[in-house]
């Protein structure tokens, strides 16, 4: 928190910073998992969590900071609201099933068995974000919307009241083993391949959060952008292996 007048213990100071270790937090979460161990060539993996952060707007840097992270310095108390890294609802689900088709012939076997298909999916909600306002009253000694220094906020809406749209991620494996024997030693020979993001599916992981400008001490709105981020990737190995 920043603190400014008149004491004497920071006489010939302009602006101080009072970093205290005294912000309280809580997290509240229901977890359902439903999972099938590995059998009859098949697995499942899946949990899908609800959770709640709440803080006090706590400082989330590793160094120290060049102003304060409270709209009100002087009010701390009306910082309490969903944490800056929440994530409501978030789902996760990872599936694994190999082909193995018994009493087929030597190389219909070699074709068809021993493929591996394995999806992950991952699904969930935004981050918070809060109204934010580019600019400073005019008139005021340490800037901001209050003329305390303190965080750019709009000061009549609440903190974190936003939420960016949710994120969803399809990754994929299909692979293949392949076995041969040589001189009594089996051999084991693995092709496979990995897409990330498979559907190149656009996710907004960050947006412009200012509501207002404040130019010559009037608010103005500001034309709404965001910053989105979709990547596609994929890769392709080989795992040669002997077996004695």
């Amino acid at each position: 928190a920043a603190m400014t007048g008149s004491d004497p213990t920071f006489r010939g100071y302009y602006h101080v910073l009072d970093f205290k270790s005294e912000v309280n937090s809580s997290y509240h979460a229901l977890s359902v998992s439903v999972n099938h161990r590995y059998s009859d060539n098949f697995s499942l993996l899946s949990n899908f969590t609800w959770a709640h952060a709440l803080d006090y707007n706590p400082y989330l840097s590793t160094g120290y900071g060049t102003s304060s992270e409270l709209l009100d310095a002087l009010n701390p108390a009306a910082e309490h609201a969903t944490g800056s890294l929440n994530v409501r609802h978030r789902f996760v689900t990872a599936l694994t099933y190999r082909i193995n088709v018994r009493g087929l012939s030597s190389w219909r076997k070699q074709v068809i068995n021993n493929w591996n298909i394995a999806p992950i999916v991952q699904i969930q909600n935004g981050l918070p974000y809060s109204a934010g306002i580019n600019g400073s009253v005019s008139g005021s000694l340490y800037g901001g919307i209050l003329g305390g220094g303190g965080t750019a906020r709009v000061p009549d809406l609440g903190r974190n009241i936003y939420t960016m749209p949710k994120t969803a991620v399809v990754d994929l494996r299909l692979s293949k083993y392949f076995t041969t024997e040589f001189r009594s030693h089996e051999y084991r020979f693995q092709v496979l391949g990995e897409a990330f993001n498979l559907f190149n599916h656009q996710n907004i992981t960050s947006v412009n959060t200012t509501a207002y400008c404040i130019e010559s001490g009037s608010p103005t709105s500001p034309a709404a952008t965001s910053v989105c981020s979709a990547a596609q990737a994929g890769s392709f190995a080989t795992n040669p292996s002997g077996y004695y």
